[in-house]
C-alpha cells in the first residue's frame, strides 16, 4: 500500500479553494492552527484563574489576616473576662497566674504571626499592584490599614506591666485586679487600631472589586 505524501496530506487538510496555490494555502492553514492554539492557551489560562487568581488572593490577604487578628482579640477578651464572673471570682486569683502564663505565651505568638502577615502582604500588594491601587484609590486605604495594624504594638508599654503583674502575682492574691486593667487596655486597642485597620482593608478590597 502506497504511503501518503506530504502533498496528499495538504490536499486533505486544506480547503478545495486553497489547493490551486498550495504554498499560500499551506501558510494560511498553519497560521490558522497557530491562532487556534493560542486561543486555547488563553482559554486555559482564564479557566485556571477562575479557580485561583494569585493577584486577587494577594489583594485580599490583608483583609483576611486582619480579620483573624480582630477575631482572636475578641476571643481573648471573651475567654479571660470569664474570670471576673462573681461566682468564680474568688477562685480566679489562685488559678489566674498559672493559666495566664500559658495563655499569654501561646497568644503572643499568634498575634505576632498574624501582624507580620498583615504588614508583609500589604507591602507586597502595594508594590506588585501599585498602579492599579493608585488608579482605583485603594492605595491610601492599604497604607492606612498597614499603619494602624502596626500600631497594635504601640500599646505594648502599657500592657506589658499588667501581663507581668498577673503572671508573677505581684499583687499577692489579687491578680484579678491586674487582669481587669489588662482587659480594659486590650478592649480599647481592639476597638481603635485593630478595628480601624480592618475597616481600611475592607474599603481597599471593595474598591478593587468595583474596579475589576
Amino acid at each position: 500500500m502506497a504511503q501518503p505524501t506530504p502533498r496528499s496530506y495538504c490536499s486533505i487538510l486544506l480547503p478545495e479553494k486553497s489547493r490551486a496555490s498550495s504554498p499560500s494555502g499551506l501558510f494560511s492553514f498553519i497560521h490558522h492552527l497557530i491562532k487556534s492554539e493560542a486561543q486555547n492557551e488563553d482559554f486555559e489560562a482564564m479557566a485556571s484563574r477562575a479557580f485561583f487568581d494569585p493577584v486577587v488572593a494577594l489583594r485580599a490577604a490583608p483583609l483576611l489576616t486582619s480579620t483573624c487578628s480582630l477575631w482572636f482579640a475578641w476571643d481573648q477578651h471573651f475567654f479571660l473576662h470569664l474570670f471576673n464572673k462573681p461566682e468564680i471570682r474568688s477562685k480566679s486569683n489562685e488559678l489566674l497566674p498559672t493559666y495566664f502564663g500559658y495563655f499569654f505565651r501561646g497568644g503572643v505568638t499568634r498575634v505576632l504571626v498574624l501582624l507580620s502577615l498583615t504588614v508583609s502582604s500589604t507591602l507586597a500588594t502595594c508594590l506588585v499592584n501599585h498602579d492599579s491601587h493608585w488608579a482605583n484609590g485603594s492605595l491610601r486605604w492599604y497604607t492606612a490599614g498597614m499603619v494602624l495594624a502596626a500600631s497594635h504594638l504601640a500599646f505594648v508599654p502599657a500592657i506589658a506591666p499588667k501581663v507581668q503583674a498577673v503572671i508573677e502575682d505581684t499583687s499577692k492574691g489579687q491578680s484579678i485586679k491586674d487582669l481587669d486593667s489588662w482587659l480594659t487596655i486590650h478592649a480599647w486597642r481592639g476597638l481603635t487600631v485593630d478595628l480601624a485597620a480592618w475597616g481600611c482593608f475592607v474599603v481597599a478590597t471593595v474598591r478593587n472589586i468595583q474596579s475589576s
